[in-house]
């Protein structure tokens, strides 16, 4: 029989734990999935297993990741900061530049060249991410070699396929869908920077899978508004709303140059490796992250679209400064999740649900205070900060309050959707998410008629508390179950 020795040191031998590895380390054995030390306990050989419980463990070692996590966030939400400044700037320069209506066509070209990003990634981003951080940090760089180039091979022919059918569709779009001939040449623009801009995010993610957060968060959220801003004062104010276009595209041809050499020089380790990663392994999950992507910018977009199609293009403008201000404070979320996610996916791949739900709880704690300081502001300072785009906006004062409260509940929760990923739950968030987008269109297409864009932020504000509560119950109930499992209870 075996036995343990005195104090918080105990025996799970006999729960039936894993094959141990065989190898001394400072007269101990360990345990090669957990780490767990292990003592000879007898001149016979008998082996127990001598460590503090599990769930002292797990707690160690969410600490741990909690301090690593408040380091990212220190370096990457200055940098985020900056970039949502820059957008903001940005913003209302075209603002002061277009007017509502330019403003408006300008937004729904990228919208529309943003969706075609999304499709031409094939959801492969979120993957990445996923199985970039577990073997990245195994290095097992086989598996790193082949992820990257199968990725950023499929991403870049979906893409360039992408690019192509938006451009001939482009006359269709403009003229038929949303009656705007003057919406030709920037969604025309915009849709040459779709492979650039799935470059730019794929890369990325690989970034944030080996714990840069300070370059992806650069890489996303302020390479491109850099090098868009100043462009656009000096030469694109006076090329109206195509020459806006053109200066966001550069932006992102230059960003996604950066982005790829800074992979490459970071995975020195991993060029001569042979890559050796199943294909079907990346597609697999690929599938419902796609579509995640897919519904969640048609959460985002529906109502910019449907104002086009059902009011003119002021309205859109109008309604698209007031979203995309408010949408700003998602930054905090955005670093957040750069943080958190490769943490997740590393207890999930380990099956260390304690300390998965200890990073999860404290996390949300944390943005739901911020969140409730975020509200306060935008709620409070609505009209004032509207009229910094032009005397024309402080009139979307209400859509804003709506959409801010909206937004509330999306930084309150936390990073509820990433974490669903990170434990292999695409479908369940995929099917969380296609609720939601058919709650938005059909709210969108009811309330638009009647309201206006106050409709718009109606539908759009209860889609968001739709999706994020909904995802936040069913994480915590997974996560409950996965731990009642590994405590055979």
């Amino acid at each position: 029989m075996l036995e343990s020795e005195p104090g918080p040191a105990r025996s799970i031998w006999s729960r039936g734990h894993p094959r141990l590895s065989q190898y001394r380390n400072r007269g101990q054995w360990h345990c090669p999935k957990h780490k767990i030390p292990i003592y000879l306990q007898s001149p016979a050989g008998y082996i127990g297993l001598m460590t503090d419980s599990a769930a002292q463990l797990s707690k160690k070692q969410s600490r741990s990741a909690l301090r690593e996590i408040l380091r990212g966030v220190s370096i990457g939400l200055p940098i985020r900061v900056a970039g949502a400044a820059l957008a903001f700037l940005f913003s209302i320069a075209l603002a002061r530049t277009l007017g509502a209506e330019g403003i408006g066509l300008y937004y729904l070209a990228l919208n529309i060249g943003l969706f075609g990003s999304v499709v031409g990634r094939l959801g492969l981003d979120n993957v990445v991410l996923r199985f970039f951080s577990a073997h990245a940090a195994e290095r097992d760089w086989s598996a790193v070699r082949g992820i990257y180039t199968k990725s950023i091979g499929m991403g870049l022919v979906a893409s360039a396929i992408t690019t192509v059918c938006i451009w001939f569709m482009a006359p269709w779009l403009s003229n038929t869908v949303f009656k705007e001939p003057a919406l030709l040449l920037p969604l025309r623009i915009f849709a040459l920077g779709i492979v650039p801009f799935s470059l730019l995010n794929l890369h990325a993610e690989i970034l944030k899978a080996i714990q840069r957060v300070g370059l992806a968060v650069f890489i996303q959220n302020v390479g491109v508004m850099l090098i868009a801003l100043p462009l656009f004062l000096l030469f694109g104010s006076s090329l109206a709303t195509p020459g806006a276009a053109a200066t966001h595209v550069f932006g992102q041809l230059c960003t996604s140059v950066l982005a790829v050499v800074l992979v490459w020089r970071m995975l020195r380790e991993s060029r001569d490796a042979t890559p050796a990663f199943p294909t079907i392994d990346l597609l697999k999950p690929a599938g419902p992250l796609f579509w995640i992507a897919v519904l969640n910018l048609v959460l985002g977009v529906t109502d910019s679209f449907m104002i086009g199609y059902f009011m003119e293009s002021e309205q859109v403008g109008l309604f698209s400064v007031a979203s995309r201000v408010v949408f700003l404070s998602s930054m905090v979320l955005v670093v957040m999740n750069s943080v958190v996610a490769p943490k997740l996916s590393i207890f999930s791949h380990r099956q260390d649900y304690q300390a998965f739900r200890h990073v999860i709880n404290t996390t949300t704690i944390y943005m739901a205070l911020l969140a409730a300081l975020i509200l306060f502001l935008l709620v409070g300072f609505a009209a004032p900060i509207l009229s910094l785009f032009g005397d024309e906006f402080p009139v979307a004062s209400r859509e804003f309050t709506i959409l801010a409260v909206g937004q509330f509940f999306v930084l309150a929760t936390g990073p509820v959707a990433y974490a669903l990923m990170m434990m292999g739950h695409e479908r369940t968030h995929r099917n969380i998410v296609f609720f939601s987008a058919i709650v938005n269109v059909a709210l969108n297409a009811w309330l638009i008629p009647l309201f206006g864009i106050t409709g718009a932020a109606i539908a759009t504000a209860s889609s968001l508390l739709i999706k994020n509560v909904l995802a936040f119950v069913l994480l915590h109930a997974k996560v409950r179950q996965m731990i009642r499992i590994a405590d055979g209870t």
